[in-house]
């Protein structure tokens, strides 16, 4: 059922997107989701009631009004571009010692590591 799904996604946006601990990084998240949810936590709680209580008893008509206008509000919104710190973005991964990972089971590739087609040669670190 449509409405049910709906109802899925935006808890699911509260217990992740709007968390401040996640499972893997606990509160390492960065400043840049710190701020998201500061700004964004409080938008959502008076669409949806705190942590989506209110979800369970919306219509069809009234989840999609208020995701369209948080969607509206969003896409207003500035968001960092160009370069930046990664651990702006999580602190878990710029605190993440890649001595200990050096295995290929554990070692985590990041986009732009490697120049032109040179793929077949070490990251650029």
């Amino acid at each position: 059922m449509l409405v049910q799904r709906i109802r899925e996604i935006v808890i699911h946006i509260f217990n992740d997107v709007l968390c401040e601990s996640k499972p893997l990084v606990q509160a390492d998240i960065g400043l840049y989701n710190r701020q998201f949810i500061q700004k964004w936590e409080p938008v959502f709680a008076k669409c949806f009631g705190k942590n989506g209580q209110n979800v369970g008893n919306m219509t069809l008509v009234q989840l999609v009004t208020e995701l369209e206008g948080i969607s509206r509000k969003l896409s207003t919104q500035q968001l960092f571009h160009g370069n930046e710190l990664l651990s702006k973005y999580s602190e878990w991964m710029d605190k993440l010692d890649c001595n200990e990972f050096y295995q290929s089971k554990n070692f985590i590739e990041i986009p732009g590591q490697y120049e032109g087609s040179q793929f077949h040669q070490e990251p650029q670190i």
